[in-house]
């Protein structure tokens, strides 16, 4: 091609650099090819292959090799007349900028921020403030309802006002339906496991168990057995993970007699309802690291390193919102707690009196600028009462300009949830690891934080030289 720019030379000079413009029509190319998989595409720069692609490739396959991650899943939804697939990131690999959301429509590669956004939406408390996903989009609609001549480089479309929200819906909905399948390849990997090698655990009877005089005293302390195969073997202050951060068809923590109040303690109950009959996840926790971390061997062998805090505020986020945040089992106060507040603080919390009713939390005025606090959750009664609702008082006030629906929910579960250094038990570490992978997401927090660090054994014999 000669003279391109004898007519507006001035446009030669603003021109990007060689190595800038390869960049670029490579960043097309490969978007072209994920929203076209089933063409071969050979592109060379200076007769250098720079990208091949076979038509035996699937839009997941490309979409594994542009963006250079393995941990991608593909979602549909189709809907009157509107098909829409996604391919997407796993919650855990986050990216700083949005620039790798692709959106194509009828093969024709394009930029809608509404499509966009239908994706990051999805993501909703899955990832942190901030942090998006790769994904591919791929929109096949009835031509007619598409207008390709609104932009000079057809980079942009417009669409029938009447379909635009159904299309928003198809691709967060084939969004959603990538991030089930996550969840969905840990079930069949672990099934698959199961199958070809299933271990008998011994199973501990009542002989096993040496107990002192004392331990055998304890009314807190069940020793395993027939009648009770959930009771742990060790003796414990405070049982971290009990009945009432369980779901519904668990038994209802009872309250212990007022005289009692000061040595209650609730009953070790299972998180899992008849766990033995469900081995589909047999996560076998290994230990626990500083009192923060569980360590576990996946049902493939991999090493898994959880957080035991987000681990368990993932579990109680579904519970409660599952629930539409349920009645909380709570006790009264022998001696109720005063505390001392200010009269904006007032105000929200009697903006937020039935939120927090329902997670276990009564409170009464006793003065222009005191609560008294008279009713806690069963958890919290060995706590320190006043820091425990003056932090909920704080967070609810740093928050109060941006609350979400699901605000509340998300609040108490952090906070009823066991914290970093509280040690637990072999038997509450397993309990909790199972109930987080039957979680819809056991992979980030509701406030997108990482709950699982998993390193593959292979990578694991790499270290070691073997």
């Amino acid at each position: 091609m000669d003279k391109l720019f004898e007519n507006l030379p001035v446009r030669k000079k603003f021109l990007k650099s060689q190595r800038s413009n390869e960049a670029e029509i490579l960043r097309f190319l490969k978007h072209f090819a994920m929203i076209n998989s089933g063409l071969e595409l050979v592109a060379l720069f200076d007769g250098k292959e720079v990208l091949r692609t076979y038509a035996s490739n699937t839009m997941l396959d490309l979409s594994k090799i542009v963006f250079g991650e393995s941990r991608i899943m593909q979602g549909e939804y189709g809907n009157a007349g509107i098909q829409a697939t996604v391919c997407t990131t796993h919650p855990a690999i986050q990216r700083k900028r949005r620039d790798a959301i692709y959106i194509g429509v009828n093969g024709r590669v394009i930029k809608d921020m509404n499509l966009v956004q239908a994706v990051i939406q999805a993501y909703y408390r899955l990832l942190p403030a901030n942090a998006y996903p790769a994904a591919c989009v791929d929109v096949r609609v009835e031509p007619s309802l598409v207008d390709v001549n609104i932009h000079p480089t057809k980079s942009e479309v417009r669409f029938e006002a009447t379909r635009s929200q159904e299309l928003f819906t198809a691709v967060h909905r084939a969004t959603e339906a990538a991030l089930q399948n996550f969840t969905a390849v840990v079930y069949a990997e672990a099934e698959e496991m199961l199958n070809n090698e299933l271990i008998e655990q011994p199973k501990m009877t009542v002989d096993m168990v040496e107990m002192d005089a004392s331990t055998r005293n304890d009314p807190f302390l069940k020793v395993m057995s027939p009648s009770n195969p959930h009771a742990v073997g060790a003796r414990s202050a405070r049982p971290i993970i009990s009945a009432f951060d369980m779901s519904k068809e668990f038994v209802a923590v009872k309250a212990a007699p007022a005289t009692a109040y000061t040595d209650y303690a609730p009953e070790p109950m299972p998180l899992i309802a008849n766990v033995e009959a469900d081995k589909a996840l047999s996560f076998s926790v290994i230990g626990q690291l500083e009192d923060m971390y569980i360590i576990a061997r996946s049902p493939a062998g991999d090493l898994v390193v959880i957080d035991q805090h987000v681990a368990h505020e993932r579990v109680l986020y579904e519970k409660y919102l599952a629930e539409r945040m349920a009645q909380v089992p709570s006790i009264t106060l022998f001696e109720p707690v005063v505390i001392s507040i200010s009269l904006e603080e007032m105000e929200l919390l009697d903006n937020m009196a039935d939120e927090l009713a329902k997670f276990g939390y009564s409170y009464e005025s006793f003065g222009p600028n005191e609560i008294k606090v008279t009713r806690v959750p069963a958890d919290k009664l060995k706590k320190d009462t006043a820091n425990e609702f003056m932090d909920i008082v704080q967070n609810a006030m740093d928050n109060r300009k941006s609350r979400s629906q699901d605000y509340a929910i998300v609040t108490m579960a952090c906070k009823n949830a066991i914290k970093a250094g509280d040690p637990l038990s072999h038997y509450e570490m397993q309990q909790l690891v199972d109930m987080l992978f039957r979680a819809k997401n056991p992979h980030t927090c509701p406030h997108g934080r990482p709950i699982v660090f998993t390193m593959a054994l292979a990578d694991l014999h790499k270290k070691f030289q073997r």
